[in-house]
């Protein structure tokens, strides 16, 4: 080796240690390894190999560009063909789209496509996401990230009504006109010669406590309703399922992650892609098919003492925001009601062979979940006008109404709930 060799071998080693000492000197986060220090890393050791190596160091690196560029354009073409095979059919929207009720709608091709484009968030304060403004034929969300309600009419002497609740009152499987706001808009409407404004709350994989800061923010803003109505339950049993943690939101752990940078920027970047969301479905999917054979592979290892521990204390937290309402209802002279919304899992409803395929695909620990917080927060509501269970609304119906496990329904199950609620209510004296 030449001494100019030496020197460059010396000052990559230099750099190489100099990329690991980053964070003792202040300039980076402890425990964390960064662009810049990958960066400086890959300098070093180019500098030591060609220390090294001398000019072999350019055949060397003449071989790596190749395989590296090779190799790019290997995973480029892995995920644009990961991208056609999702198009093709195999995801949830083509699934949905197959189902008996939305198989005769002319219009279930174009909602799914708008309402897929749709699901886009921001950030926002205290509730941390809402969705963004999206316009189109079927799928309308304005300004405020909320969805539109047909015909309603907000004039400053309107009857208000503020619905609160997950993509459920959302929406999610039906257009703007096939809500539970739409419909309450449109029955109301009907009942009383007043303007009528019904305004949609709800926000895809929010809980009660959620929509209750959400209702604390419209009236530190002034905005002041005649009527409040919360509809959850499938999101509180969904949260505490996916943390085991009861004072939590859905999708912890990313929204987490995100926050306190617990991924590094690649594996987040990796875990955006088509491909990867295809692995985990495949993953996912194989973990339901040994689920059901008997094996619990699932990452929530859940036992009958820890579910009685978590449903007590989830149904603790949503029967005290139902006293919170109440308060605030007392104070700003609203009235409200609170739906304990239908689940799957529960009730006596006739399952069609579809919905029949959607329960057996949940796993049994979570409709276990599911049933001790609907049991226990039905023992323990109150006694009174402003609560309303529907966990066994569909007893009757024979035709398909569940979307999915998620609590989602069809238009036409919406447009039940929504004559359940009014039939439950005495809208004339509100």
């Amino acid at each position: 080796m030449t001494r100019i060799q030496i020197a460059i071998a010396l000052l990559g080693v230099i750099v190489i240690v100099f990329s690991f000492s980053l964070d003792s000197l202040g300039f980076g986060s402890p425990g964390s390894f960064g662009i810049g220090q990958a960066i400086l890393l890959t300098v070093g050791i180019l500098g030591l190999l060609t220390g090294l190596l001398g000019r072999k160091v350019i055949t060397l690196y003449k071989g790596f560009a190749i395989i590296l560029l090779n190799t790019l354009i290997l995973l480029a073409l892995v995920e644009l063909a990961a991208i056609v095979f999702a198009r093709s059919g195999q995801n949830y929207d083509a699934q949905t789209q197959a189902l008996p009720y939305y198989a005769e709608q002319d219009w279930t091709a174009q909602y799914f496509s708008e309402a897929f484009a749709a699901e886009v968030f921001r950030y926002e304060p205290y509730v941390t996401w809402r969705h963004k403004p999206f316009d189109g034929d079927l799928m309308n969300l304005n300004h405020d990230g909320f969805r539109e309600t047909p015909g309603a009419t907000c004039t400053d002497n309107a009857f208000r009504v503020f619905a609160f609740g997950g993509s459920t009152m959302l929406g999610w499987g039906s257009p703007d006109w096939g809500t539970i706001p739409a419909y309450l808009q449109a029955k109301l409407s009907e009942k009383r010669e007043a303007d009528i404004c019904v305004i949609n709350f709800g926000q895809s994989g929010y809980v009660s406590t959620q929509s209750l800061v959400a209702l604390l923010l419209e009236l530190q803003a002034g905005n002041f309703p005649d009527l409040v109505i919360f509809y959850d339950g499938v999101n509180e049993v969904q949260a505490a399922y996916e943390s085991g943690l009861a004072r939590v939101h859905v999708n912890l752990a990313p929204v987490a992650d995100r926050f306190e940078q617990r991924e590094h920027p690649l594996v987040s970047f990796i875990k955006t892609t088509r491909t990867y969301a295809l692995v985990e479905d495949w993953v996912i999917s194989r973990a339901k098919k040994q689920l059901n054979e008997g094996s619990l592979i699932l990452d929530i290892q859940m036992n009958e003492a820890q579910i009685e521990e978590l449903s007590d204390s989830v149904t603790e937290i949503y029967l005290n925001n139902y006293k919170l309402v109440d308060s605030l209802a007392q104070e700003y002279n609203f009235d409200f009601l609170f739906v304990l919304q239908p689940h799957l899992a529960l009730g006596h409803k006739p399952l069609t062979a579809e919905e029949n395929a959607m329960l057996s695909s949940m796993d049994p620990r979570l409709t276990a979940l599911a049933q001790d917080i609907y049991h226990k927060i039905t023992s323990g509501r109150p006694q009174s006008e402003h609560f309303l269970d529907l966990q066994d609304v569909f007893a009757e119906t024979t035709q398909q109404v569940w979307i999915d496990t998620g609590g989602h329904i069809t238009p036409a199950g919406n447009l039940f709930v929504a004559e359940q609620i009014l039939d439950f209510i005495d809208i004339e004296a509100r």
